[in-house]
């Protein structure tokens, strides 16, 4: 688990979106179970692949490994 430095303007920005991410997907998903929010769910995986640093072969090795399970 990463910790968030929220002296890091980035880090704060950062973590403010997830947690609004977080909350849309809840809404929604109160709404109606059955709803589409991928879009959303890679909005917050590309967030968190910035706050660790993650390079392309590093995300793409992530990404496969949770295509397998």
């Amino acid at each position: 688990m990463r910790t968030i430095n929220f002296n890091n303007a980035f880090e704060k920005e950062a973590y403010n979106k997830l947690v609004e991410g977080v909350a849309q997907i809840m809404k929604i998903r109160s709404a109606n179970p059955q709803a589409d929010i991928s879009s959303i769910e890679d909005r917050i995986d590309e967030l968190v692949y910035a706050l660790y640093g993650l390079r392309e072969k590093e995300i793409e090795l992530v990404e496969g490994l949770v295509k397998e399970k």
